[in-house]
């Protein structure tokens, strides 16, 4: 009773389907301009699959950069808590070197203004200075304790004993954070000395990191 009327189409041509019937409903022109983009594509897939490797060694090559860095950083970071935790254990020092009478009130009073000024230096800003003061600070704790040595006060299992003990350990961890750190940014500085490196250094803004002053 009720036919469907089909368009004309030449023998063989299969009936269009869902995607023939959309691409129908859009304007020649994106049509056309898809077209030619697919086009220009497949005439040129060589030189863009040549594009595409490009990008991921460079990515490579930057993420390869950014862990290097992360590690430095990390390293800094470590350094920076052993001297915050140094400098936190300076009172407590001071107080027993004031009941034991083993130092002069002028080391004590040296002692407490290193301090001072070891907080108004950012490691950061100015490393070689800040590990100068801290060079300082050593060498009084080395007096400190070396004279309690020679007068036998250094009992075996007393707070002083413990105190002794974590700044030998805290010590022990900076030198050996100190000589990687630096053997490290130095490593990472002479990239900033190759043209190439140089180049893409600047370009990704990778930063420079200054090493610590050893002591001579």
């Amino acid at each position: 009773m009720f036919g469907i009327k089909f368009l004309p189409r030449p023998a063989g041509t299969p009936a269009p389907n869902l995607w023939d019937k959309f691409v129908r409903l859009l304007p020649d022109w994106l049509v056309n301009s898809t077209e030619n983009i697919i086009q220009f594509v497949d005439e040129n897939i060589l030189w863009f699959l040549a594009f595409l490797i490009v990008i991921l060694i460079v990515k490579f090559i930057i993420d390869h950069f950014r862990r290097h860095e992360k590690q430095i950083e990390k390293l800094w970071i470590f350094t920076l808590f052993f001297l915050s935790k140094r400098q936190m254990m300076i009172p407590l020092i001071v107080t027993l070197a004031k009941k034991d009478n083993v130092l002069p009130p002028k080391t004590l009073t040296e002692l407490l203004s290193i301090r001072e000024k070891v907080r108004n230096v950012s490691l950061r800003k100015s490393p070689r200075k800040r590990l100068k003061l801290e060079q300082q600070v050593s060498k009084i704790l080395f007096e400190y304790f070396s004279l309690l040595d020679k007068k036998g006060q250094i009992q075996s299992g007393s707070k002083l004993e413990r105190v002794i003990r974590d700044l030998e350990f805290i010590d022990k961890k900076l030198v050996e954070l100190q000589k990687i750190y630096n053997h490290e940014s130095q490593k990472w500085n002479q990239k900033f000395t190759n043209p190439f490196t140089s180049i893409f250094f600047k370009l990704f803004r990778f930063p420079k990191f200054e090493p610590f002053a050893t002591e001579k």
